[in-house]
């Protein structure tokens, strides 16, 4: 159970990142990232390994490790290349830029979507009894944080275009419309 109680404590300190970059605090951007994140895959990991397990068949743990890493591999095109490592997270960039193609044309937060399959699927890999009771928690400490995000960070960070983008993209649904942008946006970045 400490290893849930540690992944919320890191997604707790996620958010004084999300504070840092809205008010442009270098440092505290740079070291609440690197402690947050830290705290997330060392309570991730840990869950993996350390626990009780599920009995589940061999062929479905086969299922859950192939399909766990199409979801980490979503999880860091989302978070690492669409928005750049280095300038997002540990650089120095000067303002922020609102990414709206890609995964972020699907939905506003794309993150949550493969960070939640992520972890059911390591969940159905690797039958940890902490990443079931995990999930719920740390989906819920992610949706306040959205929820903050949503309404009073990133309009703060991003003004108006922040605020058009909430009118054309869903939060966390995909509906037809965010399918057909997200597509576009894959058809046009397969044409460079």
């Amino acid at each position: 159970m400490i290893y849930a109680l540690l992944g919320m404590v890191g997604f707790a300190v996620l958010s004084l990142f999300d504070v840092a970059c809205a008010k442009g605090m270098r440092y505290l951007k740079s070291l609440s990232w690197l402690l947050g994140s830290s705290l997330v895959g060392y309570s991730l990991i840990m869950a993996s390994i350390k626990t009780s397990r599920v009995d589940l068949p061999i062929y479905i743990r086969y299922l859950g490790w192939a399909l766990s890493t199409v979801a980490l591999g979503l999880l860091i095109y989302s978070l690492f290349i669409e928005i750049p490592l280095k300038t997002a997270y540990i650089g120095n960039s000067p303002e922020p830029k609102l990414v709206t193609k890609g995964t972020y044309a699907l939905v506003r937060h794309p993150w949550f979507l493969w960070f939640v399959f992520f972890v059911a699927t390591l969940f159905v890999a690797t039958g940890s009894k902490i990443l079931l009771v995990s999930l719920p928690a740390w989906g819920a400490v992610n949706l306040l944080r959205i929820f903050v995000q949503d309404r009073y960070l990133y309009p703060r960070m991003f003004g108006q275009a922040y605020r058009e983008y909430k009118k054309k993209t869903p939060m966390l649904i995909p509906n037809r419309d965010s399918l057909r942008k997200f597509l576009t946006s894959l058809k046009d970045q397969s044409d460079l």
